[in-house]
């Protein structure tokens, strides 16, 4: 029997169940549908999926949704990998996502990006009803549907912490931009898309009895139904607790409407809601209501900008901000990532205005302007130009003149982008840039690409300039450089001046 008992001890191990990799939008299909993917496995992503395909499959409805009948029970770790371009089309069903129905699982560590999917109730990026854990789950794409509609779940009764939807959200009832139906715990999580819905429709949460608690929403956030019964930057309607919470999307519709919370219910007539340390933005929303201690803290943005405002909240674990820049923002410090080099064109030194800078960001900012670049180490003052952007991602810096200083030559002209130059769609500011150093001299007559001498790129380059309207030249130089001969006209005179101090 001992001997029995030892081989036992030492043989049980080896039925453990192992993690099962899942490598394919097939074999993510196969959950629960093949003995092999059981609906209480331990899975884990190997890599990135494109579900594309999925647009083709089931005649048009596109993936089935994991688990309709039966809830999942397992964990499934995304291990960082994205999910792009899953489709689904299921207007008539009820708990539509990746997941349908979950129960006692955790799901985490996913990005599903591009999502197309309809649903009736009960519907999400990831799951349509949640009674699990969902951590660190990002989302983007278009989710449509009826009730309970949210950008990561459409209802749950587990703990959702550290998500992020950037959805277009889209139904008539309870619609949120993470989650429609809160019932339990929503913790620093955000939401930047839009959410458009009728009665009980938040930037992060359409109807809550939870505890929402370190989030933020800078969604758009509008009705789509006259007279809904409430509208809201962060919450639809709120049965109970919101706390170090904070909205700065515009919010519009008819009904009770709130830049924060859009109502307030109490159970049994007695106050069951609490509204903690939480406010808007009063100009970005467009709103504003007196009845703080159920709708929230009205703010001017300079105040929602200042540190000062947030007294009772924790900018040394959970948020961090800079002054006067941007709004609270969830930890981990995360930045848009931005290139700064000289254009290609521009040699190096360079001899008289323009210079010219191409900047790069991992994705388009906005609020970014020619007075955030900082010139302080340049030997040269009041530096003046412009910036233009091709639509938010890839910018052109110009620097045409000085407004108030001679050059000394040769100069200097040192630049960088600091932290927070400008900010992204959910408030995250662009990174800080090593310092570009250009050294700069006095420019010379004729040189217009500005290598130093006269000679005849320069005539390639006016010659290019009077032929071809679309030539890049016309937007890297001043009207004022080619015009040569100073007769307020760019032609065939101004080659032969060029040709002048070409021979000198």
């Amino acid at each position: 029997m001992k001997r029995t008992l030892i081989f036992l001890i030492i043989a049980f191990p080896s039925f453990a169940v192992s993690q099962i990799p899942i490598s394919t939008i097939e074999e993510l299909q196969k959950i629960g549908n093949d003995p092999s993917y059981p609906l209480d496995g331990d899975y884990y992503l190997a890599c990135d999926i494109d579900a594309a395909c999925t647009r083709e499959w089931n005649g048009g409805k596109g993936f089935h949704q994991i688990a309709p009948l039966s809830p999942f029970t397992g964990n499934f770790d995304g291990r960082g990998h994205v999910i792009r371009n899953l489709y689904i089309n299921r207007p008539q069903d009820s708990g539509v996502g990746l997941l349908s129905w979950t129960q006692e699982a955790t799901v985490e560590n996913i990005r599903l990006e591009d999502v197309d999917i309809t649903g009736i109730s009960y519907v999400g990026a990831l799951i349509g009803y949640s009674a699990s854990t969902i951590k660190n789950v990002e989302a983007s794409g278009k989710i449509r549907g009826l009730h309970s509609v949210g950008g990561i779940a459409g209802a749950r009764f587990g703990t959702i912490i550290k998500c992020r939807s950037s959805c277009t959200v889209t139904g008539e009832e309870y619609i949120g931009g993470i989650i429609g139906w809160n019932q339990t715990f929503l913790i620093e999580s955000y939401c930047s898309g839009h959410v458009k819905g009728g009665n009980d429709t938040g930037g992060v949460a359409g109807w809550s009895s939870g505890w929402i608690f370190n989030c933020f929403s800078s969604a758009r956030v509008e009705s789509n139904i006259p007279d809904v019964s409430c509208l809201g930057g962060l919450v639809g309607v709120n049965y109970s607790r919101v706390e170090n919470c904070h909205a700065t999307g515009p919010v519009s519709g008819e009904g009770s409407v709130g830049g924060l919370i859009g109502g307030s219910i109490s159970f049994y007539s007695e106050p069951s809601y609490e509204v903690i340390d939480s406010f808007y933005d009063t100009y970005t929303t467009g709103q504003y209501d007196s009845h703080t201690y159920r709708k929230g803290f009205p703010k001017s943005t300079d105040e929602m900008t200042s540190p000062g405002t947030f007294t009772n909240w924790d900018f040394e674990n959970v948020w961090w901000m800079i002054p006067g820049k941007t709004y609270p923002l969830l930890r981990p410090v995360w930045f848009v990532d931005a290139d700064l080099k000289p254009a290609d064109w521009m040699p190096v030194p360079k001899y008289g205005f323009p210079i010219e800078f191409d900047i790069e960001f991992g994705e388009p900012v906005k609020n970014f302007t020619f007075e955030d670049i900082d010139f302080t180490s340049s030997t040269i003052e009041n530096l003046t130009g412009e910036l233009v952007t091709d639509g938010g991602t890839s910018w052109t810096l110009r620097i045409t003149d000085t407004a108030t200083t001679t050059p000394v030559f040769p100069a200097e002209i040192v630049l960088r982008l600091p932290v927070a130059a400008g900010i992204n769609a959910a408030n995250y500011p662009t990174t800080e840039t090593a310092a570009i150093r250009i050294d700069f001299r006095a420019p010379v007559p004729g040189d217009l690409n500005g290598d130093g001498v006269c000679n005849a790129k320069d005539s390639d380059i006016l010659a290019e300039w009077i032929v071809k309207p679309s030539s890049p030249w016309r937007s890297r130089l001043s009207d004022k450089m080619p015009d040569l001969n100073k007769d307020a006209k760019i032609d065939s005179a101004d080659l032969v001046t060029l040709l002048s101090l070409w021979s000198k």
